[in-house]
């Protein structure tokens, strides 16, 4: 708290009437990540210029991009000192994965990207175990992959089934920065 409000030029007086403690600032700050990463998912699944591998692109390269700004330790801190906002951070990751990306499926099935002979709610559902059980701190750590690269795997792995052969050709050609290995922060 000190080094926080030494950053913000305030009081540490100042800086706790406006957060009763660690937690509260730790929330203001996730909630405002949360926020931000909710608005550019609706920004990209709202584009009417997009079709959906572009959406399914721009999507795969935030949340890669999302992952490697948070690093696994810092996760894992989160997890083990607030285990009620992790949760908060798991609900909205869930809600958030099987409201768009069935929303996404849906479309992609009517523009013929994706397979129309999978059930939409088990790949979602699929999806979601994928990322609960790969995209957590302690599976990232004991990978000793950044979560970048995780997450680009899965999604790798996981659309090469979902995906329709001209659904595959384009996704590599329209999301190469994805399938591609990058920078990631592994702290």
């Amino acid at each position: 708290m000190d080094e926080i409000a030494a950053s913000l030029r305030l009081s540490k007086a100042t800086l706790y009437k406006l957060f009763a403690n660690k937690e509260d600032l730790l929330r203001a700050v996730i909630q405002g990540y949360m926020r931000d990463v909710s608005a550019a998912v609706e920004g990209i699944l709202g584009d009417k210029t997009l079709g959906s591998i572009e959406k399914l692109a721009a999507l795969s390269f935030l949340m890669g991009q999302r992952l490697s700004e948070v690093g696994p330790l810092l996760a894992r801190d989160i997890r083990q000192a607030a285990p009620g906002l992790w949760r908060e951070v798991e609900t909205f990751r869930h809600e958030k994965v099987l409201a768009n990306f069935r929303r996404l499926i849906d479309e992609g099935r009517r523009e013929g990207i994706f397979r129309g002979d999978l059930d939409p709610d088990l790949a979602v559902h699929i999806y979601i175990l994928l990322v609960e059980e790969l995209l957590n701190p302690e599976a990232i750590l004991r990978l000793g992959r950044p979560p970048g690269e995780v997450f680009r795997t899965v999604v790798k792995v996981y659309f090469q089934g979902l995906l329709t052969e001209r659904g595959r050709r384009e996704f590599a050609a329209k999301a190469p920065e994805v399938l591609a290995p990058g920078k990631e922060n592994t702290r």
